[in-house]
């Protein structure tokens, strides 16, 4: 729905404003089992199940990370003043 519109594709969205839209096309029952994560989650597998990347400018040309916290932890998030971004790439 959100990005079977092209002009959602390869643009950096607030995942904050894809959540609403996502939450809009639900039923209230199907709201209470929804969460920021489980969005999230919901949307990597999408993005595998149509052959779309997630956030691929934090990985390299291998599909390895790019970026670390100072944990070691690999960083799979797009943040920039308290917003998180997500990039859904068709290329």
């Amino acid at each position: 729905t959100y990005f079977s519109n092209s002009s959602s594709l390869n643009q950096r969205i607030i995942k904050a404003e894809a959540y609403l839209s996502y939450e809009n096309t639900l039923s209230q029952s199907q709201k209470r089992f929804l969460t920021a994560n489980s969005f999230k989650t919901k949307l990597k597998a999408y993005c595998g199940y149509r052959g779309f990347g997630f956030n691929k400018h934090l990985f390299d040309e291998n599909g390895n990370h790019k970026k670390f916290d100072n944990k070691q932890k690999p960083i799979d998030y797009d943040k920039s003043g308290g917003i998180e971004y997500i990039t859904i790439s068709n290329t």
